[in-house]
Parts: structure tokens; sequence; C-alpha cells
């Protein structure tokens, strides 16, 4: 059983756990399929738009694809999440590719 295999099979167990959902975004991508990536990273902002690990790995995804406009406004999104959690190193690391994507 692979990684993704393995990963499904605990969504099935435990189908709230968002680190869960968050782990299979990366793991598609691993498997070469950024839009399948991007896409389950998007439903997680719907979802649970408090995870904040989600942002910086989209927006960080969607400027790999060349889509800087919506990376800007995912990063935006993820920035304010960050000031609202109080978490000042994750909102200036998203500032920080805001800043080079913004270039």
């Amino acid at each position: 059983m692979n990684r993704l295999e393995q990963v499904l099979k605990l969504i099935e167990q435990n189908p709230d756990d968002i680190f869960l959902r968050y782990a299979y975004a990366l793991e598609i991508k691993s498997n070469g399929d950024i839009m399948g990536g991007i896409a389950a990273l998007k439903l997680i902002t719907t979802q649970s738009p408090d995870y904040l690990p989600t942002y910086y790995q989209l927006g960080t995804w969607l400027a790999e694809i060349g889509n800087n406009d919506e990376a800007l406004e995912y990063l935006q999104s993820g920035k304010k999440v960050a000031l609202t959690q109080i978490n000042n190193k994750t909102a200036s690391e998203i500032q920080s590719l805001i800043d080079e994507l913004a270039d």
C-alpha cells in the first residue's frame, strides 16, 4: 500500500481530521497531480478556513503554475488567519511570499 492509499484509508476512519485532508493534498501533488492537490487545498480553505498551513502551500502551488493573482488572494487570506491566531511567524512567512510574488 502506497502513502496515498494509506492516507485515504485513514481518512475513511477519521473523515473530519483536517490534518489527514492536508496530508492527502500533499500526497496528490507528490504523485505528480498539482491540480488535484490545489483542488484538495482549496476545499480545505472552504471547509476549515482556520487551518493555517493550507494557505502558504496553496499560494506556493498556485504560483508554481503561474497563477500569481490567485496565489496572492489566498496568501492574503492566510495572513489574516495568521494574524487572527496571533501567529506572527507564519504571518511573516506569508508576507515574504506575498512580497516575492508581487514584484
